[in-house]
């Protein structure tokens, strides 16, 4: 561990303030479910679940330890004030320059966060209905898209005329990887433990690669999934409701394709690239088989 790099320590450091947000303030959130009643609801027509008086608030916490961090380091470069971090960390200083010019890019996932939170606290409250839901995400799906140009399958524009079906196919995948997690938050710890595992998995594979902005949100998103999954274990005391699934399930599709998995100057192999497949696996295929069994039932 001595011989691990500093921008390395500096990742995982995050986990711990994701986490110093997280937990604490999810123990609150249990105490003020129950005094004021926020309780899990019903949802939207056809879909049956056992309710219980456990409080579905506990995406509050996950948004704040993610968005909070995200916020703070942008605001500490944007007014200069990183002398303290640069004095521990020498080797951040040259990545400061990166990280302003990649500000447009973090605010906007910030902003699409903040409405997809927002989205699932009033969904959690009174059900809005897939097609809302869904435009919804499409729309910030598009917009992190557009404006981080983050594509999947780039190789291929020369061949189809221009980026129009990298755009789409990115599009969708975060779409897809979005509910695919908002659909296994229905048992204590699933989605919260599929996240965190997800989220430690590429971070391994951002660090290993030096890609130290995605390896920070990974880090952050890794602890603020563990500090709620401390009062989300079976029996869970605290659900994340919408208001939380939304938001693990758009960061870490939204750092997935921002991860490299394949470089060909480094170690390992070409199917690196099926690498969220495959940490994906769970909740990609129980997006699908559920989706195929609700249609072959007419729901």
């Amino acid at each position: 561990f001595r011989t691990l790099p500093p921008m390395v320590w500096l990742c995982l450091l995050l986990i711990l303030v994701a986490l110093t947000i997280s937990l604490p303030l999810t123990g609150l959130l249990v105490r003020l479910g129950h005094r004021f009643e926020t309780f899990d609801s019903a949802g939207a027509e056809g879909h049956a679940k056992e309710l219980r008086r456990v409080p579905n608030t506990g995406g509050i916490a996950i948004f704040a330890a993610i968005a909070i961090p995200l916020a703070a380091g942008l605001l500490v470069v944007k007014l200069g004030f990183t002398e303290l971090l640069t004095a521990r960390v020498p080797e951040l200083a040259n990545h400061l320059p990166g990280i302003i010019q990649q500000t447009p890019a973090a605010l906007t996932l910030l902003a699409c966060l903040v409405i997809l939170h927002l989205l699932g606290l009033i969904d959690d409250r009174r059900a809005l209905g897939p097609w809302v839901k869904l435009v919804v995400m499409l729309g910030c799906a598009a917009a992190v898209t557009l404006v981080t140009k983050s594509r999947l399958f780039t190789l291929l524009d020369p061949q189809l005329g221009g980026p129009w079906a990298s755009i789409a196919v990115t599009v969708l995948w975060i779409t897809l990887v979005t509910n695919a997690l908002n659909f296994i938050d229905n048992m204590d710890g699933l989605c919260a433990g599929v996240t965190t595992i997800a989220a430690a998995c590429f971070l391994a594979a951002t660090l290993l690669h030096g890609q130290w902005f995605i390896a920070a949100l990974l880090a952050v998103l890794l602890g603020a999934s563990l500090g709620f999954l401390a009062f989300n274990i079976p029996p869970a005391r605290i659900f994340m409701g919408d208001g939380g699934s939304l938001v693990v399930g758009f960061t870490l599709a939204f750092l997935t394709v921002r991860t490299t998995y394949y470089d060909p100057e480094a170690a390992g192999g070409w199917y690196g690239v099926f690498m969220p497949l495959a940490v994906l696996a769970v909740p990609l295929y129980d997006f699908i088989t559920v989706s195929l069994v609700r249609l072959s039932q007419g729901k």
